[in-house]
């Protein structure tokens, strides 16, 4: 029930932003559509004892933006795409059956271990954002700021250890949303995004909220 809400809440964004994506359109002079492309070291915010990062946490994602422009100069717009991303989570969070449960579940070491596991995704992405440039209709290098939104789906996920390989976890968060922020001047632009849930939907590891820095490239 809870993905079904998410996929009319989807279908109505989309929706809502086409039709008032036509309308300013109509009065715009130029577009900035671009293809992206980042990469980002991931850090876990928590305060979970015994669990520890080990490796270097990252993602890779590329995707579309069309442009939307919101006045004549064209230096405010808004910004629709679709994207994907892959993610490497790597920390000693154990992954194993619960007999509670009777399934396999995430767990928290007993004791800090040095132990490298591994979490992988594969998600589609579908970024908004709102746009300020100091830029103009023949001019390719400029100063940007980009204040941005993602809903995000997982469609496969994979868990690796020394001990177990296994996909289709269970207690993957599979939608997640996302604010971040991107500036910088030409191809060149900081990023930093912040998930707003956990990348695991457990009561004792609810606090797993990535937080991402890195670099974005966009390319007209």
């Amino acid at each position: 029930m809870q993905t079904l809400y998410l996929n009319i809440q989807i279908l109505f964004f989309f929706v809502f932003i086409s039709v008032f994506s036509q309308n300013i359109s109509n009065e715009s002079s130029y577009k900035e559509d671009q293809i992206y492309f980042g990469i980002t070291y991931i850090s876990l915010k928590n305060n979970i004892d015994n669990l520890k990062q080990n490796g270097f946490s990252r993602s890779i994602f590329v995707g579309f933006i069309n442009d939307l422009s919101l006045n004549k100069k064209g230096n405010l717009a808004l910004g629709l795409g679709l994207g994907y991303s892959n993610d490497k989570y790597i920390s000693n969070l154990e992954y194993s059956f619960n007999e509670s449960s009777n399934s396999f579940r995430f767990k928290v070491p007993n004791e800090k271990s040095d132990f490298k596991n591994y979490i992988r995704t594969h998600s589609f992405e579908f970024p908004f954002q709102f746009r300020w440039r100091n830029s103009s209709i023949d001019t390719y290098e400029f100063w940007r700021i980009h204040l941005g939104y993602k809903l995000k789906y997982i469609f496969y996920n994979k868990f690796e250890s020394i001990y177990l390989k296994r996909n289709k976890l269970n207690d993957i968060t599979n939608f997640n949303q996302s604010i971040n922020l991107s500036l910088g001047y030409n191809t060149w632009n900081i990023f930093i995004e912040y998930y707003l849930k956990s990348i695991v939907e457990s009561n004792d590891l609810n606090q797993l909220t990535p937080i991402k820095f890195g670099l974005i490239f966009y390319l007209l």
